[in-house]
């Protein structure tokens, strides 16, 4: 089995990370769990980003799914001001989650030509050449 590339191979990395994940961030706190000083627990977080990205990316869609049971009760609650403390600030905190890994916002651009013509990109005007062009015209 071949080891997947820029992810940490061994234990202790994987231990930083795991504890890294747990801990909401805190670096020296992980690289002290992990047997790592905070200079080195810096550098690996660095080394690493790639895959810690990831992770993070896989801990928000976690959190996702939170704000859209978050979004479901809200919805189906008669009065969520009173049934859920904190509904107004949930909403907005769901709604910030859910942009990030793309399930609400979406931004698309369609564009349909239908034309029997080609359609042809010029090169940009030369400003001096037309403007010599026009002051030859106005001198005969």
């Amino acid at each position: 089995m071949s080891a997947k590339r820029n992810e940490p191979q061994e234990e202790k990395q994987k231990l930083f990370f795991d504890t890294l994940m747990e801990n909401d961030g805190n670096i020296v706190q992980a690289g002290e769990v992990a047997g790592y000083s905070a200079r080195y627990s810096y550098k690996l977080a660095y080394k690493y980003q790639d895959y810690l990205l990831n992770r993070i990316n896989g801990s928000l869609l976690l959190d996702g799914v939170k704000a859209a049971t978050i979004f479901r009760k809200i919805l189906s609650s008669p009065d969520p001001v009173a049934d859920i403390p904190g509904a107004e600030l949930k909403m907005k905190a769901g709604t910030q989650v859910l942009d990030r890994i793309g399930v609400s916002k979406k931004d698309q651009i369609v564009v349909d030509v239908k034309s029997s013509q080609g359609i042809f990109f010029l090169p940009k005007k030369d400003i001096e050449a037309v403007e010599q062009v026009n002051d030859d015209n106005s001198e005969t």
